[in-house]
């Protein structure tokens, strides 16, 4: 059995790792709210949100958690400025 501080060391890691990649996903966000405004187009595109939960891949997590977690992302990006 593994050391349980080793382990809590890896999920320090992979939870930096999961900030690290939404502050990356939040960048692309805003070149697509500077290209949505120059061009006039609405924020919220609820067909895209579909498509992107529709390709995700859920394996061991409840399709439902990942819903709700892409939710959240999708409200904090809409709101993002």
């Amino acid at each position: 059995m593994r050391d349980i501080k080793l382990i809590r060391k890896e999920i320090d890691v992979i939870n930096q790792e999961i900030v690290d990649l939404l502050n990356k996903r939040l960048d692309l966000v805003k070149e697509i709210i500077q290209i949505k405004e120059i061009n006039n187009l609405p924020m919220e595109d609820l067909v895209r949100e579909k498509e992107i939960l529709d390709k995700l891949d859920c394996a061991n997590l409840s399709k439902e958690f990942v819903e709700e977690l892409f939710g959240d992302i999708f409200r904090y990006s809409k709101n993002f400025r």
